[in-house]
Formats: structure tokens, C-alpha cells, sequence
């Protein structure tokens, strides 16, 4: 399987049921040439197109936090000697 790269993450919290969710989505502008009157225009448009989203308990999340916070220290102390 090909990795994807996602440029975008969203955090979602549903208070009711005590569910994070983390999605994770490539956001970038598609090109199409138009072509009116004897000349062509490129128009962009956004697209997002959402990649995974990955559903836990909030405890889930809380440890996943403390690991990433772990692994960020630990690679600006890398970074920043």
C-alpha cells in the first residue's frame, strides 16, 4: 500500500459518548483549463479529501497526547542542543 501524505488533521469531541475522534485529510487546489472566447483561463478550485479518521476512547487519546508530546520534546531537544 502507497502512503498518503495529509497535510490537514481535525480533533473532534462527542461529550455525550466520550468519543476523539482524529481525521486526517490531503487539502490542495485542482487546476482545469477553461477555455472561452479564444482563451483559456485556468481556474483552481480547493478539493479535500479526507484519508482516514481514527476513533477512540478519550483515555485512548490522552495516552496517544502524551506520547506525541514525548516524541516532539524529544526532537526539539534534538533539534535545539
Amino acid at each position: 500500500m502507497k502512503p498518503v501524505y495529509c497535510n490537514t488533521a481535525s480533533i473532534t469531541n462527542n461529550n455525550k459518548t466520550g468519543e476523539v475522534c482524529l481525521s486526517f485529510s490531503q487539502v490542495y487546489n485542482e487546476h482545469k483549463m477553461s477555455v472561452t472566447g479564444g482563451s483559456m483561463t485556468d481556474v483552481s478550485m480547493p478539493v479535500v479529501s479526507e484519508e482516514a479518521c481514527v476513533v477512540m476512547s478519550r483515555g485512548s487519546f490522552l495516552a496517544l497526547k502524551k506520547l506525541v508530546d514525548e516524541i516532539a520534546g524529544q526532537i526539539q531537544r534534538h533539534e535545539n542542543p
